[in-house]
Parts: C-alpha cells; structure tokens; sequence
C-alpha cells in the first residue's frame, strides 16, 4: 500500500516539473525567445487563414482581426534569427485571399491594406510564396502511387459530399489502422463513430475550430485513450502518445480505403473535456486525444491549405 501511495505522490513531483516548463517555454512565456515564439505564432496565424482559403465557398473578408494581428506579427519578427518561413508563408496567404476577393470582383479598403503588406514583405526580401491554398485531388488512393507518394499526398479536407460512410467500411478502416503500434501493447486507443448530424453539429461546436465547415461534416471520429491503461508518473503522458500514434494510422487507413480526412484539436480545458465527454456519450476514464471529420470529398474545385512544410534540415539534427 505505502508504494503505491508512494507512486502516485510521483505525480505530484512530475506535474511540478512540467508546469516549469510550462512557464519557461510557452508562446506567451517572457523567459522564452521573443524572435522563437513570433516564429511560431505567425505560423499559427497564417495556417488560420490558409484553413478559411481551402473551405469550398469562403465568406467574403473573412478572418480580418486574425490577418491584422499576422501582419502585426511579422513586422517584429526578424528572419535573421530562425529564417524566412514564416514570411513565405505569410506572403502566400495574403497574396491568395487578395486573389480569392479578386476573382469574385469584392472591394473594400482592407484588400488595399493586404496589398500594401504583400509590397512590405517584399521590401524584407521574401523571395518564396509558400502558404495559402491549393488544388487537389480527392482520389489519392491511386495505387500507382509509390509509397512515399501515397504519405506525402495526404491533406486535410474541409469540403465533404453529404453520403455517409457505411459501418462496414468504418470497421475495415478501425482494423486497418489497429496496426498502429502501443507501448507494451496496452491498445488503450478507442474510436468513437459518430454520424448523427445534430450529434456531430454539438460535438464540433464543444471543438471550436471548424467553424467554417461543420455543415459538410457527416462522418466524424472522436478518438480517446483509456486512462486506467497507464500507472506511474512516467507514463502521464503516453496515452497522447498512443493515441496520436492510432491517430495517424486512422488517416492513412481511410486514404486506402479512398476517405478524406480532417484532424482536429482537443487543446481543450478539462472543463470542456467534461462536457465533450457528456455530449459524445464518452466515459470519464477516457482522455481524448482528438476529432477527425472523415467522409468523402467533393469532386470538383477541392482545395486543401497549402500547409508548406519546413526545411528538412531545419527538423534534423544528426549526432
């Protein structure tokens, strides 16, 4: 009994730790880097413009206040200090929404200041437009695919067909992706299926983050992990781990099985986990680990962001 109290003061210790963490090196953390977390925040912020591009039918103007604060980002950020990335990735976004207003023939004061920002990205010298959005195809099963081909052609979709997928194909898709592997084969991971519209409208808008496409969502995945699976401060963390891991699984089964998909974040309070959990029907021991709108895509004119990717040699560190 004394060890077992013993572990679980472990917890204690270890959630100590990682809230100091925490506190030094967040995004809005003052001990942290300024030039690192602009680096990262108008990431952020120019993917959420690329989101509102890759919709099937954006609202005019839409996201305003979130490309005022991007530009406001930019203009503190120095590329001498971790590259022009986040620039090129800016300077697509905004030369794609002046493009996608453009073509519907929309004026207003605002583009003209979306212009004016593209002109001073270029006086900064970003040379590259990488972000925004871009055509794609919704078959991507092809099997003459190669391999790598088949990975690098997976993309988020944010426009679906209104057809359901049948249960039976959602049961090949979980076995597919039960080959994910598990630390110790615990097999914590549990998908839930929801296709009940009024259900998936509830649980999307508990979500927060797909707003501009809830509508065409008829399929959706809630997956979760078992907390009862995992003992001792050192695996607080590893039912996200397994979790993320079935995750990624789950995309690459659907691609196979010709199903487009859509990740979406549960950085959610433990509040909001609560009532995620209420309105899914999904037992308390369960943490969850994400949504994914899944179905199958529009066939004409599907967009997807453009979502560059950084520098190989930025991410790789050979020791």
């Amino acid at each position: 009994m004394l060890s077992k109290i013993y572990k679980l003061t472990l917890y204690l210790n270890e959630y100590i730790a990682d809230f100091i963490k925490v506190i030094k090196f967040n995004s809005y953390s003052p001990f942290e880097d300024r030039q690192k977390r602009l680096f990262y925040r108008i990431i952020i912020n120019a993917h959420a413009i690329e989101k509102g591009l890759s919709l099937d039918n954006p609202r005019p103007l839409f996201g305003q206040a979130k490309m005022t604060d991007l530009m406001q980002l930019t203009k503190g950020y120095n590329p001498s200090s971790y590259g022009f990335f986040p620039l090129e990735m800016t300077l697509g976004a905004l030369k794609d929404y002046h493009a996608l207003h453009a073509a519907k023939n929309i004026e207003a004061d605002f583009l003209h200041q979306v212009i004016d920002w593209q002109n001073q990205l270029d006086a900064m010298s970003v040379e590259h437009a990488t972000g925004g959005s871009k055509q794609v195809l919704g078959d991507n099963n092809n099997p003459d695919l190669s391999h790598t081909e088949f990975l690098t052609s997976r993309f988020s979709c944010r426009a679906y067909l209104p057809e359901l997928v049948s249960t039976e194909l959602v049961a090949k898709i979980v076995k597919a992706a039960q080959s994910a592997p598990s630390q110790c084969n615990r097999q914590s991971t549990r998908i839930h299926c929801f296709q009940n519209k009024q259900q998936i409208v509830n649980l999307l808008t508990l979500q927060g983050g797909s707003s501009g496409f809830v509508d065409s969502v008829a399929n959706l995945f809630v997956i979760t992990s078992e907390q009862t699976a995992w003992g001792g401060a050192g695996q607080r963390s590893q039912s996200y781990v397994d979790g993320a891991l079935f995750s990624m699984a789950l995309m690459y089964a659907c691609q196979s099985f010709g199903i487009a998909t859509c990740p979406l974040n549960l950085a959610v309070t433990n509040k909001k986990e609560k009532a995620i959990q209420k309105a899914g029907n999904i037992h308390e021991r369960e943490r969850l680990i994400m949504m994914m709108a899944f179905g199958y895509p529009i066939t004409e004119n599907l967009k997807a962001a453009s979502s560059p990717r950084l520098p190989t040699e930025d991410i790789l560190t050979l020791h």
